[in-house]
């Protein structure tokens, strides 16, 4: 039965229900078809860590059950109840089962349950799975089995630090043991479990050493580097209806004294009524408007009452100045929603506690300070002051990093703040309610957790 390659074997997976069914060909290949985790009476020592293993998942955002994890402890109890004769394919079909937990598991814990995208359950490739099985295989030699186990994590310093901070928060013995969790632990540890997801969607293979980090739902832009926080900004971030996406780009350069060329939604959605109303309102706030051949139009000899969402042919530009919608500086990032980080003449707003008020762009607070600092953290500290003197003086001028910073734009309702205890934000966009739904759609949540 454990010989996987056998034409029986897709007949015993579907049986067992096992769901990592490459993984586990690919690991007995590995254990020449041999028996790991059982004996003749029963789990192995082997076994047994990794029985713990499981139990702790909770602790990682995950539930035991997922993993069969109370079937698999009635190994001992369904043996006594069963002919010595039955043993044999008994035994099998418990180690089977335990590999294929312990390998989704592994995936679990390294790339998510979920897909970012659509929610539904991840599609490992043939390299994740045959990685999986390499990684339990090195788990099994190594002196520790939990701690080698459990390395497949992201290493990523918001994931490590939430784990932390909710290791802390449940009074975390050992990496393969934890506390039944009280009331109050178990209502965390649904908003601990989706952000845990979120941060393994976005792990890294090598995660950056320097980069810039937004997180929309707590308003803030972190600079971070050699795994500390250097800076912090708070931010405003898109409305509900224009919300910030979640992406990553790379951070080239940035323009002091910035013109704004306004997207055509904004300018058909919220210029065109002023503009039928009165063409003056582009002198007013700055604006030039172009036509299709890219030729300067004088809006008084525009027909406005004619012009419609549907055949809007114009573009609008802002032009550098004290009411410019970009403010002082902006940085140029290419992404593929041009979605940017900017200054702001609205600088008021940074002094609400929610900020969700842009049409998606992000405007950070003391943007000259954040991009001089930035220069000078790349070794550059000419440019530095020549970006503060252009961006004093209004003068428009390029800025070149030495080298790209990487910029991550995430939505994390949890996270572990500088205490390093858990910290929750409201969820300004509503995108927990379906992820909480599809996490735990199938799966008990904590309170099922086995005692320990």
């Amino acid at each position: 039965m454990l010989d996987t390659t056998s034409n029986q074997a897709t007949l015993t997976f579907e049986r067992l229900e096992l769901r990592a069914g490459r993984g586990v060909r690919q690991f007995y290949a590995q254990q020449a078809f041999q028996p790991v985790w059982t004996t003749s009476t029963g789990w192995s020592r082997p076994a047994t860590q990794a029985l713990r293993v499981l139990a702790a998942a909770p602790a990682y955002g995950l539930s035991p059950q997922e993993y069969k994890w109370a079937q698999l402890q009635a190994l001992a109890d369904t043996l006594a109840r069963t002919q010595p004769a039955a043993h044999a394919p008994l035994l099998a079909a418990y180690e089977l089962t335990l590999t294929d937990a312990l390998l989704r598991y592994a995936l679990h814990l390294r790339y998510g349950r979920l897909q970012a995208a659509t929610l539904q359950p991840q599609v490992y490739d043939s390299a994740a799975t045959l990685q999986a099985a390499q990684h339990l295989q090195a788990a099994l030699a190594a002196p520790d089995f939990a701690q080698a186990f459990l390395s497949c994590q992201p290493t990523g310093k918001a994931y490590q630090r939430l784990l932390a901070a909710w290791h802390t928060r449940i009074n975390m013995k050992s990496p393969d043991s934890v506390a039944v969790l009280d009331a109050s632990q178990q209502a965390e540890f649904r908003s601990v479990a989706i952000n845990l997801e979120r941060n393994r969607w976005y792990a890294q293979a090598k995660p950056d050493t320097a980069y810039l980090l937004v997180n929309i739902p707590a308003y803030r832009l972190d600079v971070v580097g050699q795994g500390r926080v250097l800076r912090s900004h708070r931010v405003v971030v898109g409305k509900p209806a224009q919300p910030t996406p979640q992406f990553d780009a790379r951070l080239y350069f940035f323009t002091t004294a910035p013109e704004w060329r306004v997207p055509s939604s904004i300018a058909i959605q919220e210029i065109l009524p002023q503009l039928r109303r009165d063409p003056g309102y582009l002198y007013r706030h700055q604006y030039h408007i172009y036509n299709r051949q890219g030729q300067s139009m004088n809006p008084y000899r525009i027909k406005w009452k004619t012009i419609t969402p549907e055949n809007f042919p114009y573009t609008i530009r802002q032009m550098p100045g004290p009411d410019n919608s970009l403010g002082n500086v902006s940085y140029y990032m290419p992404n593929d929603y041009t979605v940017f980080l900017h200054d702001t003449p609205a600088r008021k707003l940074f002094a609400q506690p929610q900020r969700a008020f842009s049409h998606g762009c992000v405007r950070v607070e003391q943007s000259v300070e954040l991009a001089a600092f930035l220069l000078r953290r790349s070794g550059t500290p000419d440019r530095a002051k020549r970006l503060e003197q252009a961006a004093a003086q209004s003068w428009t001028k390029r800025i070149d990093l030495p080298r790209a910073w990487p910029v991550h734009v995430r939505y994390y309702t949890c996270e572990a703040a500088a205490n390093g205890l858990l910290r929750h934000y409201p969820d300004v966009y509503g995108l927990d309610a379906p992820l909480l739904a599809a996490f735990f759609a199938e799966v008990p949540v904590a309170t099922q957790m086995p005692p320990r």
